[in-house]
């Protein structure tokens, strides 16, 4: 009886095991990505890119393609997906009200055009095999090429750096800041005043620090407005 016992025992806790490792990969396949990053992850390894590591050296399928309309190339794009999933995105995105990108430059120029979404003509510019910073590369290489007259509905130029963008749009930029300024000036000077009664000693200390250091300077260019003036006494 007791030898019966114990492989009753054994078979439950057996049964015990797998049905909890069945739960476990259960949970692990029903698991939703919560952020964005981890969706995006999901979709690289979807196609079957490592997303693990942290380098870009994962090569992807990538295939750059151009939007022509009449002979004329108004959008310019790379995707690790089949073209004619990708088209199938852009004709979603250009007539669903609901999507994100419904309003973008590119989609209104298309319900805007004769004949819409079916008179454009999408032709493959290249295949590579790359990796993601590559591709972006690749992407911001064709831009430049179709982008000569400035025709491109790009939302934004592919792989554009911060400085470049502020160098390309410095008077918009100055702008928003010459206006944001003009329009909080009460509160930024509340703001310096604030800081310069809190931090006096320190203020004090840096003045008397730089005059110290460029006294010899100073006391020439005093020289020389006196000389300059000199004649006027």
């Amino acid at each position: 009886m007791e030898i019966k016992n114990n492989k009753i025992t054994i078979l439950l806790l057996c049964l015990i095991l797998t049905s909890t490792q069945n739960s476990t990969q259960i949970l692990n396949i029903t698991q939703v990505p919560k952020d964005k990053k981890d969706r995006h992850a999901c979709r690289l390894e979807h196609h079957g890119v490592n997303s693990s590591s942290k380098s870009n050296v994962e090569l992807l399928h990538c295939i750059a393609y151009g939007i022509f309309d009449d002979e004329k190339c108004i959008y310019v794009g790379i995707t690790y997906q089949t073209l004619s999933r990708r088209i199938r995105e852009h004709r979603t995105n250009c007539y669903n009200k609901k999507r994100h990108h419904y309003n973008c430059l590119i989609y209104k120029y298309i319900r805007g055009i004769e004949g819409g979404f079916d008179s454009l003509e999408f032709r493959i510019l290249e295949k590579k095999i790359c990796s993601l910073k590559e591709k972006s590369a690749i992407e911001r290489h064709y831009y430049d090429i179709y982008n000569v007259n400035g025709n491109l509905k790009n939302k934004c130029v592919p792989n554009q750096s911060k400085k470049e963008y502020n160098t390309k749009h410095k008077d918009e930029i100055n702008a928003r800041c010459k206006e944001y300024k003009t329009k909080h000036k009460d509160e930024f000077n509340a703001r310096r005043r604030e800081y310069n009664t809190k931090h006096k000693d320190e203020i004090n200390a840096r003045r008397r620090s730089r005059y110290a250091e460029n006294i010899t300077e100073i006391n020439a260019r005093r020289r020389s407005r006196y000389a300059e003036n000199k004649h006027l006494n």
